[in-house]
């Protein structure tokens, strides 16, 4: 039977004391009675100021506001990613959703779908990572590094790449989509690069 929140007490209760105080607090937040922080921002003051949910999230990963670029480019991303309705962790949710549960059992079913099957190209992500570190240490350019990560990844499958993904034309109109907006940076001329290259073997 699901707690039943309408019969919660009223007021405050007495602290237990055999055990740690809970706290909301984290690396990158907290919150207490007064207010929630985000990276050092108040999100309270943010969205009396106008900010929106992706300015949070970009706030969240990169301890600062974006620019008015970046905002939309990261609104075009979180769209896009709407027209993934009928993938497999929708389906899933669906499923789950349809058999009397609350929407928040549909959701974890939906976020247990994730992963290497059908994550977001979290492998080739964490490559192009390793490799661009690599390349800064060692002062390569992106041509090189491309070269490089062709010549050792090559034969593996679709480079951490679902077949599903590579049909995808999406990540062409994101790719679009940031130079237009000047946002796009050294990863999306790698990965470009890396293209060039794995065509020439």
């Amino acid at each position: 039977m699901p707690y039943n929140y309408a019969e919660r007490e009223y007021g405050t209760v007495p602290k237990d004391t055999k055990r740690a105080p809970f706290q909301w607090v984290s690396e990158i937040a907290y919150k207490n009675v007064h207010r929630i922080v985000t990276r050092g921002y108040d999100t309270t003051e943010l969205m009396e100021e106008g900010y929106g949910l992706v300015d949070v999230l970009f706030i969240n990963f990169q301890s600062r506001i974006p620019s008015a670029n970046e905002e939309k480019m990261l609104n075009y991303i979180m769209v896009l990613a709407l027209e993934d309705g009928l993938s497999m962790p929708a389906s899933i949710s669906r499923l789950v959703g349809r058999s009397k549960t609350f929407l928040t059992q549909a959701a974890g079913a939906s976020i247990l779908a994730f992963g290497h099957a059908y994550g977001a190209f979290s492998a080739f992500g964490n490559r192009l990572e390793e490799y661009s570190e690599i390349g800064d240490k060692k002062n390569k350019t992106i041509s090189e590094i491309a070269e490089i990560m062709v010549k050792e990844h090559l034969n593996d499958e679709g480079f951490g790449i679902s077949g599903l993904m590579i049909e995808d034309p999406a990540a062409k109109r994101m790719f679009v989509r940031a130079k237009e907006l000047g946002v796009s940076g050294k990863y999306v001329k790698i990965i470009e690069k890396t293209v060039e290259e794995a065509k020439k073997v």
